[in-house]
């Protein structure tokens, strides 16, 4: 049997993890590999999940050889977006009309999505939207944080437009002349 002993009488946590995230999420600090852990906020596992701004300390033990350390992190919980369409007009229209839907200003980046799809070249404020679906923005504000807006769903009830000979057939009103009249081989 052979027993190491530290040259020193204490251990030397490093916690590493993201130190800001944006709010909503939730960071993953390591206090790395110990026998016993003692985190300010009373857990006791290798790994925490930090929501809100502040220090986060931790006190590890190895009570076979008696030793300990301490280390703290300082986690910033950053402000995340909330984004909101408005259109600027009914939302239901027909084929190859549109309306203009906004994200509202103040952010760096914005992408506008029709149902998953990103659509290509759509990274400004507004979009002029003219398909249906549910059409939503993804905007990024300074600290990179970013939020998804409320979906708006564009509707085209609207039939295409007929040719001319359907137009008039559909629009000609037919009159028919009945008579009832006894049949002659009964």
């Amino acid at each position: 049997l052979q027993l190491v002993i530290p040259s020193t009488n204490y251990l030397s946590p490093n916690i590493t993890g993201d130190t800001t995230i944006c709010s909503g999420d939730s960071s993953l600090i390591d206090a790395g590999p110990f026998p016993a852990y003692l985190w300010s906020t009373g857990e006791t596992t290798q790994t925490i999940h930090p929501t809100v701004t502040g220090w986060y300390s931790v006190y590890v033990l190895d009570p076979l050889i008696g030793c300990s350390g301490t280390d703290s992190i300082y986690v910033v919980v950053s402000p995340s977006p909330v984004v909101t369409i408005t259109a600027a007009g009914p939302v239901s229209f027909c084929v190859g009309d549109s309306v203009l839907l906004d994200a509202g200003p103040g952010y760096t980046t914005y992408r506008w999505y029709r149902y998953s799809n990103l659509i290509s070249g759509a990274n400004l404020q507004s979009y002029y939207a003219k398909t249906a679906g549910p059409h939503y923005c993804r905007a990024t504000i300074a600290n990179g944080c970013y939020d998804y807006s409320n979906p708006v769903f564009i509707r085209t009830p609207c039939q295409l437009p007929m040719d001319e000979d359907e137009k008039s057939i559909s629009t000609e009103t037919a009159m028919m002349e009945v008579s009832v009249q006894p049949n002659p081989s009964a």
